[in-house]
């Protein structure tokens, strides 16, 4: 079994597990309790599938923390020729007068500095681990599927490189977006920094 020194996102609908080395190693699709679409946390120290990662070129181990009162986790990777932050939450807000807490997960890569080589690894399974995933894919967009379920990936980096799992240089922010086989109509980027801001201004305002 992999280290359980594990940060924590969600949104009290969904919930994902992220190891130091910013791999997403727990997560039930759709529900708390769904089926474990990335199940790497029971795979050892390094499993073949049942996660999303990014594996940085010449990577230390990374830092994490929570940004000031919010359930937004932070993941700061030092690589050979520069380094990440990983920026991990399940949004939630506010919409039509009630609470909204769609079941996605939200993830941005950001350059801190140099040029940082990476490479994006999305790996979910189904059935418990079982099943690996069958895929289509469009032109920003990833479709992970099963005879019964559907994990979606939107995202502005190349899908051609999150596919082929190709190492990159990492020069402007880049988001992933994993949840429902819904289209996301907004900008990836757009859409990751209103809830970010959002998570902020919500829990700073929150009573002590």
């Amino acid at each position: 079994m992999s280290s359980l020194d594990l940060g924590v996102v969600g949104n009290c609908s969904i919930a994902s597990l992220i190891d130091r080395h910013g791999r997403h190693v727990w997560h039930g699709l759709g529900r708390l309790d769904g089926d474990p679409v990335f199940n790497a946390l029971l795979g050892g120290c390094d499993p073949h599938g049942g996660f999303m990662d990014v594996v940085v070129a010449g990577a230390k181990d990374g830092r994490q923390r929570y940004l000031h009162n919010t359930a937004i986790l932070e993941t700061t990777i030092e690589g050979a020729s520069g380094t990440v932050r990983l920026i991990d939450f399940a949004p939630r807000f506010r919409r039509f007068g009630r609470m909204f807490r769609p079941p996605m997960l939200v993830r941005r890569l950001e350059p801190v500095a140099g040029r940082p080589r990476v490479t994006i690894r999305l790996r979910p399974t189904f059935d418990y681990g079982a099943r690996k995933a069958q895929l289509t894919s469009g032109s920003n967009h990833a479709r992970f599927f099963s005879d019964t379920s559907v994990l979606r990936l939107t995202t502005d980096a190349s899908i051609n490189y999150v596919l082929h799992e190709s190492e990159f240089s990492l020069d402007r922010p880049v988001t992933l977006i994993v949840g429902a086989d819904e289209s996301v109509t907004d900008n990836p980027d757009t859409l990751a920094l209103s809830n970010r801001q959002a998570g902020h201004a919500r829990f700073s305002s929150c009573p002590p």
